[in-house]
């Protein structure tokens, strides 16, 4: 039976893969914790990411980040060095995409909220 779950979130897996010394690929593993949006909260959400020729980075960044915390509520398994939990904020948003991790993350966040959407496993 399907049921149209009222429940606002779902926390849902996701995997970085990033270069680490000795040419070796390292993959890590965390949770997001994804807004159930319906269609017109969505639709929103693609206007805010068109990009604009000429942008900068920031700019750039600054609308990716408005774009992931669109879509998510939290995360979990998101550490420092030195084992601590990085807190979901606006600026932990803005911290890992500007970091060298930045690209990966985003392959992770958008690979994570497809499948939510679609409830498709992405392929390796």
């Amino acid at each position: 039976m399907f049921v149209l779950s009222k429940k606002p979130t779902i926390k849902w897996p996701a995997k970085i893969k990033a270069a680490v010394e000795g040419g070796a690929i390292k993959e890590y593993q965390f949770d997001l914790i994804f807004k159930k949006l319906d269609a017109d909260q969505v639709e929103l959400l693609n206007q805010v990411n068109e990009t604009v020729e000429g942008e900068s980075i920031d700019q750039q960044v600054e609308k990716t980040a408005a774009k992931i915390e669109g879509w998510l509520d939290g995360w979990t398994g998101i550490k420092n060095e030195d084992g601590t939990d990085i807190e979901f904020s606006p600026e932990n948003v803005r911290l890992i995409l500007k970091s060298h991790f930045g690209p990966a993350w985003q392959l992770a966040f958008y690979t994570a909220l497809g499948e939510v959407r679609t409830g498709q496993r992405a392929k390796n």
